[in-house]
């Protein structure tokens, strides 16, 4: 029987850990008119709980200090001051010190992760799979890491096991199942049933040479840039999003990354980062125009430190600046970033006789200080020339790069939509009003709560957290988004999205 399909604009359930930085967090669903569920969340988390109940069965916990032979201080032996302390120097052996008898080389590194998320759908009852849509994923990452005097070599490699209540609909696929598209090396594999997806994939693989002028570093990395806390229009490379849940998920780079110091505090980076398109899987038949290429001085001049960043990144030009000054124990910083798009006539949905204008303007303006050593706050606002309504192309670029990345539709030519939304902050409206604040209440535990602001949508975010720590190596974090929403949705910044939950306990070995 032939299946229909309909193309549903909704709200993102869940960035799933892989944010993306189109802020408004709208995704677009496709899935069958009609979808069986067969499975109850209860049953979808026997597995995620039991593994949870194994942990906590054979944790190590601390019976206090490290106990010595001796019980209380008069056990301490007293010394005569006048006494002579005998010289063992020359009973010691002569010999030279092996340095590899101490130091590790060669570390094993990984964690393991079990998360549980869900969200309330905000679909028709007549095609949504859920009212609320839940899931559960286990996670691990094993690799090592290899360091000796001026190598560095990282790899880590990943897999995934997603269970849930909709697994057998197509809408599981727009939360979990999208793919990171056009890398140099894709190194990842994915399965996906009506019952699970699984996925193995390298998270970090990267080779680095370092010197005290030069620095080199090529692989799967995570380069990030920029002091912005939320929207951070400088972090070009492995951008990393407000909605993003465990920072262990920013998404490597396959790329090369030269650093030369110039002095302690100033230096000049280059990063190039190659890209092939979907119609050119080979990779003797890379296109140069398909390659980012990145350059960023940075310097420091009594409190204020600087960057300025220059280059070409996904088929426009760029250039912009940071600058972070510190005074009276808080920090103050202003990021600006340019863009001027080659010809925005060469892509799908615009019109040649009434294009918006090629070059696009984004900035930042912020502040964070720490009250009573404990509380830390950020404040910052954001502003965005080439927002929906200025550009509607643009939206709907965005929307055909959702198809695609879940495997739907083919790629347009020259894989149009890939690059004219790849690397930006994509928003619905011009101005937005972000802060946080972040509370240690213990040494253990953390509160927090983030809140973005959307004054001409006249909608808002609003993000707690919470935060344990059950040793050094592991942590339960707590947290969710829920929206304040006008009755006229649709110029809302976040007028599509939906209030989810999350919690994901995180052990590192």
């Amino acid at each position: 029987m032939k299946t229909s399909y309909r193309i549903i604009k909704r709200g993102l359930s869940s960035p799933c850990m892989n944010s993306e930085r189109i802020l408004s967090l709208k995704s677009f669903a496709i899935f069958p008119e009609k979808t069986a569920v067969r499975s109850s969340f209860f049953v979808q988390l026997q597995i995620p709980l039991f593994s949870i109940l194994i942990f906590f069965s054979f944790a190590p916990y601390s019976e206090g200090l490290a106990q010595t032979d001796l019980e209380s201080p008069a056990d301490i032996p007293e010394v005569d001051e006048d006494s002579e302390i005998p010289d063992k120097t020359e009973e010691m052996p002569d010999y030279e010190f092996d340095e590899t008898s101490k130091e590790r080389f060669f570390q094993p590194e990984g964690f393991i992760r079990e998360a549980i998320q869900g969200s309330e759908s905000s679909l028709h009852p007549s095609i949504r799979p859920q009212r609320y849509p839940s899931s559960s994923r286990s996670t691990l990452g094993i690799g090592f890491l290899y360091e000796k005097k001026k190598i560095k070599i990282e790899i880590q490699g990943r897999g995934d096991y997603v269970i849930s209540n909709y697994t057998d609909s197509k809408l599981f696929d727009s939360v979990w199942n999208s793919r990171i598209r056009n890398r140099l090396f894709y190194m990842e594999h994915n399965q996906r049933t009506d019952s699970y997806f699984r996925s193995a994939y390298i998270h970090r693989m990267s080779f680095t040479y370092n010197t005290e002028k030069h620095k080199i570093s090529i692989g799967r990395q995570a380069i990030s840039w920029g002091q912005g806390r939320f929207l951070n229009p400088l972090d070009l490379v492995t951008a990393v999003g407000p909605f993003i849940i465990d920072l262990e998920d920013i998404p490597g780079a396959d790329a090369v990354n030269y650093t030369y110091y110039l002095s302690s505090m100033n230096m000049l980076e280059g990063v190039i980062v190659p890209y092939r398109r979907y119609d050119r899987p080979n990779l003797q038949k890379l296109y140069y125009k398909d390659t980012n290429s990145l350059m960023r001085f940075k310097a420091t001049a009594g409190n204020l430190d600087y960057f300025i960043v220059a280059g070409y990144h996904f088929h426009s030009w760029v250039a912009g600046f940071d600058l972070n000054y510190t005074a009276f124990g808080a920090s103050f910083r202003f990021a600006y970033l340019g863009r001027a798009e080659e010809n925005l006539s060469k892509y799908q949905h615009y019109v040649s006789d009434d294009l918006p204008p090629s070059v696009s303007h984004q900035a930042v303006l912020g502040a964070s200080y720490t009250f009573f050593k404990k509380l830390r706050t950020n404040f910052e606002i954001f502003g965005n020339s080439a927002y929906y309504s200025r550009d509607p192309a643009l939206k709907e670029n965005a929307k055909d790069e959702k198809i695609i990345s879940l495997g739907f539709l083919p790629p347009q030519e020259n894989d149009s939509s890939y690059f004219r939304t790849s690397g930006r902050i994509i928003t619905k409206n011009p101005v937005l009003i972000e802060a946080s604040f972040s509370f240690e209440a213990t040494d253990l535990l953390n509160l927090s709560l983030l809140y973005i602001g959307d004054p001409v949508g006249k909608s808002a975010m609003y993000g707690p957290g919470i935060g344990y720590s059950l040793s050094d190596e592991s942590i339960i974090q707590i947290g969710g988004w829920t929206f304040i929403l006008p009755a006229d949705r649709e110029k809302a910044e976040f007028g599509d999205a939906e209030p989810m939950a999350y919690a994901f306990l995180r052990w590192h070995f």
